[in-house]
């Protein structure tokens, strides 16, 4: 771990699971701003593991459960975290912001130094929204219809609470847990940092989660069973539908800063 300093302390925690693709990318974003960054492997079967251990400034933790679910994952990471903080340091003012991403999130060029200037510019804040573009069928392509070109997600917050816990959720395997935890939600603000999102790029990809998706929490009307996730795909609703949340599907190239 990097030393400790009296100015504002970065922390990054990730629960993943065979993200090997994408941590050679995800995990140098980060490196410039977070002085440790704490990854919770939920039983990996790739090389993610040996990614992780052989990067600076990472803690990797094996995840002690079985079965899936989020809440308590991320509950347990975040105790994780705290337990090596000084918790006389956690209050209202605290120096300590924890960035909460997935494995296939990768913070864009410019999100550092946009952070930075974020948490200085408000030195009150609690916690911030972060905006995620869907990468689709290339990395230089952003999917942009409707849900998707919207999505934005509180994805950083300040350690002020050692007893905050993230949300359950009523979904199966309390799917699409808070990123923050739930005493912050519906006080997060807006920002400009954005994350890319590289787990529905590819369209077999998409096709894996859609039927994970499906297993793990079917019949699932509020997201509309899933069914944007492979809109356009073969065995998908087609391209030009007007879906639930998204569609007819729309894609643009990706603007970078």
């Amino acid at each position: 771990m990097k030393p400790n300093s009296p100015e504002t302390v970065f922390l990054a925690m990730l629960r993943i699971k065979n993200e090997a693709r994408w941590l050679p990318s995800v995990l140098p974003a980060l490196s410039p701003l977070c002085r440790t960054i704490f990854v919770l492997d939920d039983h990996s079967t790739d090389n993610s593991r040996d990614i992780i251990l052989s990067h600076p400034d990472t803690v990797y933790l094996q995840s002690p459960f079985t079965g899936l679910n989020e809440t308590r994952d991320k509950d347990w990471l975040l105790d994780t975290i705290i337990r090596g903080l000084p918790e006389e340091e956690l209050n209202a003012r605290s120096r300590y912001w924890v960035l909460c991403i997935d494995g296939d999130e990768e913070l864009e060029k410019g999100g550092v130094e946009s952070i930075r200037r974020l948490v200085a510019s408000d030195p009150m804040a609690l916690s911030f929204y972060f905006k995620l573009l869907y990468l689709w069928n290339s990395p230089d392509q952003v999917r942009v219809d409707r849900r998707y070109g919207e999505f934005d997600r509180p994805s950083m917050f300040r350690l002020i609470n050692p007893q905050f816990r993230f949300q359950s959720t009523p979904w199966g395997g309390n799917l699409h847990c808070s990123s923050i935890p739930q005493e912050f939600l519906g006080h997060a603000k807006k920002s400009n940092v954005r994350l890319l999102h590289y787990g529905y790029m590819l369209a077999e990809d998409r096709m894996k989660k859609w039927k994970w998706y499906n297993e793990v929490d079917p019949g699932n009307e509020m997201e509309d069973r899933y069914r944007h996730i492979i809109q356009g795909d073969e065995g998908g609703p087609g391209a030009g539908e007007t879906l639930k949340w998204a569609g007819p599907l729309r894609v643009e190239s990706l603007g970078r800063p």
